[in-house]
């Protein structure tokens, strides 16, 4: 009877070491899928991360494009008023030398009137 007792006290003790074998690994599953559930987690951030900056950077650069474009814009503005202004003066230099010219020609025939 002891033989049996201490046989079945064997079994019990196998039976339970295999569950807590068997729990141990379910526990390094568990640990394994968290690990790599993290790494995951810190890809899709990284992922994230990146995308974001990758966004920033192509904001920055139609702001940049956006304000050349002002640069230029105001430059051809400036460029036409200067011309315009070039013109207007070129212009008041004609109109000054036809009027010179009305006169020496108004000299002229009034000279021509009195001989």
């Amino acid at each position: 009877m002891e033989a049996e007792d201490a046989l079945q006290e064997q079994k019990k003790l196998e039976a339970e070491q295999r569950a807590t074998a068997d729990e141990w690994i379910r526990m390094m599953e568990a640990e394994d899928a968290l690990q790599e559930q993290k790494k995951l987690e810190a890809e899709q951030r990284a992922t994230a991360d990146e995308w974001i900056s990758m966004m920033e950077a192509e904001d920055a650069l139609q702001e940049q494009k956006k304000l050349e474009a002002e640069q230029r814009a105001t430059a051809d503005e400036w460029i036409s008023m200067m011309e315009a202004e070039d013109a207007l003066q070129e212009q008041k230099k004609l109109e000054a030398e036809q009027r010179a010219t009305a006169r020496e020609e108004q000299k002229v025939q009034i000279g021509r009137a009195h001989v």
